[in-house]
């Protein structure tokens, strides 16, 4: 039996400083639904959160807005493939 596989790294999503809440919403349209959640903290104020940095596609649209410089940083975990066979 023969098969084909794909395979590629896990993305790593490292968000370094709070996201303001006016630009939450931006920074979450920067990824692919799903990767980034806006859940509320212990005192009700919303945060930004990596909720499934698999659903990434690495597209590194963050990175063209200066006003998430120093917020974020965009890596891949070099020892954890991601196997999909086809």
């Amino acid at each position: 039996m023969v098969a084909t596989a794909s395979y590629r790294l896990l993305p790593e999503i490292e968000i370094l400083k709070p996201i303001p809440e006016n630009l939450q919403s931006k920074f979450q349209k920067c990824f692919a639904p799903g990767v980034i959640d806006i859940v509320n903290d212990k005192e009700g104020n919303p945060q930004v959160v990596v909720a499934n940095p698999r659903k990434d596609t690495v597209s590194r649209e963050v990175l063209r807005y200066s006003e998430f410089e120093g917020m974020v940083r965009l890596n891949r975990i070099r020892d954890h493939f991601i196997c999909k066979l086809i």
